[in-house]
């Protein structure tokens, strides 16, 4: 009898973390096909560096003087859904709540409507990531390579640690608390 409730429990959790893996999934594919139907927090594309443009954030102020140099030569454009900008265009302390999404869609050129990359940030429920805010970290290449999960979280979350009086979230000019 221990056995078989011990194979029946061991089958369940199986069933649901397929279940929730899946919905996930779909959740992902959502936010691709809906993404620029959301809140734009940026006014207009930013012109980032090569090196600017492959990190998930936005430049600090002397950042941005090197940005508009001659060195710089690709664009970014952040979106958040309307929970998200909600938070985004509030005032005081800023957590997102769960259910949160922003999107950093990256473009090299301002011709085209086009992502190379999108890199995608989804406030997760209390104990989803206690280390990180509780933020799940998704890339979306063009070539359609889908890139989440530990390897992801460890690449995105070693700079959005930097930010945790944030809510591991940097900030546009203009929308910073």
């Amino acid at each position: 009898m221990k056995q078989t409730i011990s194979l029946f429990s061991i089958f369940a959790a199986m069933l649901i973390a397929c279940s929730v893996q899946q919905d996930s999934a779909s959740e992902v594919e959502k936010i691709m096909t809906e993404y620029k139907t959301w809140v734009r927090l940026t006014p207009e594309p930013r012109n980032i560096s090569p090196h600017l443009w492959g990190l998930c954030r936005l430049p600090t102020p002397e950042e941005q003087a090197f940005l508009e140099s001659q060195h710089a030569n690709r664009y970014l454009n952040i979106y958040a859904n309307n929970i998200g900008a909600e938070v985004a265009k509030g005032e005081g302390e800023r957590i997102f709540p769960d259910g949160s999404a922003i999107v950093k869609e990256k473009l090299l050129t301002l011709e085209g409507n086009s992502a190379e990359a999108v890199a995608m940030m989804i406030k997760r429920g209390k104990g989803f990531n206690p280390a990180g805010d509780d933020w799940e970290y998704v890339y979306w290449e063009k070539n359609g390579k889908l890139t989440r999960g530990p390897q992801q979280l460890e690449n995105c979350q070693s700079c959005h640690l930097n930010t945790r009086e944030t809510d591991s979230v940097f900030w546009p000019e203009g929308l910073k608390p």
